[in-house]
């Protein structure tokens, strides 16, 4: 028969067991997660370089859009004035405007310049 000394030391015995069980689940699940997060970190990581490079072309190309929607509008005054300059000779001469030679073809490239400059729809990444 045991005594009450040697049933409570067996009793303790076996809740150390289940505490050290528990601390080593505990501690599985610490590395797990340890494991895990450092994966997610990394991909993070990389994904945040590819959209910083994306973001850097963008803001090039956006730069790159401007200059030359400035230029098309320049152009397109341009290319008005002259217009204008034709359609009165015309006028005073008493010929069609479209009579020409390129006047047409410069008209075309007028509204397409326009055009363009309107359906522009990229949004400024500043």
């Amino acid at each position: 028969m045991k005594t009450t000394l040697e049933r409570v030391y067996e009793a303790l015995n076996k809740v150390e067991l289940k505490s050290e069980k528990v601390e080593l689940g505990i501690a599985s699940d610490i590395k797990k997660e340890i494991s895990g997060s450092n994966s997610l970190v990394k991909k993070l990581e990389s994904s945040e370089k590819k959209m910083n490079k994306l973001r850097k072309d963008y803001e090039s190309s956006w730069d790159n859009n401007s200059s030359l929607l400035k230029d098309a509008a320049s152009r397109a005054r341009l290319i008005e004035n002259i217009i204008d300059r034709v359609e009165t000779m015309a006028k005073e001469l008493g010929v069609k405007a479209s009579s020409v030679d390129g006047f047409s073809d410069l008209v075309e490239r007028k509204n397409l310049l326009d055009k363009k400059q309107r359906d522009n729809k990229f949004r400024s990444p500043y």
